[in-house]
């Protein structure tokens, strides 16, 4: 590994900084944004996939949702996006067939 290179190992970890900033009560501001950026375009992403019943990206962002980096990024419950995204999808292919 050349110097100032990281392992495998340090960039699937999540930032020390990120998370010390997101524990100790001084969230900056953008940080949240970014954060909810992140999480938004996941979502989006997701309500994609299963219009296009893209499985593999399904699984995909399935998988990111219910990761360590989710969890650092926000506290919302994956399930409660999730889900929501698939009810909004499954009223939208109802009222497709009508």
């Amino acid at each position: 590994m050349k110097r100032g290179e990281m392992s495998i190992q340090q960039m699937k970890s999540p930032s020390r900084s990120l998370q010390r900033l997101q524990y100790s009560g001084c969230v900056f501001e953008p940080y949240i944004n970014l954060a909810n950026a992140i999480v938004s375009v996941a979502a989006d992403d997701y309500r994609t996939a299963l219009e296009e019943n893209n499985t593999e990206l399904q699984k995909s962002l399935e998988r990111f949702f219910y990761s360590n980096w989710y969890n650092v990024l926000t506290k919302v419950e994956p399930d409660a996006i999730l889900d929501r995204i698939k009810r909004e999808f499954t009223a939208k292919q109802a009222i497709a067939v009508q």
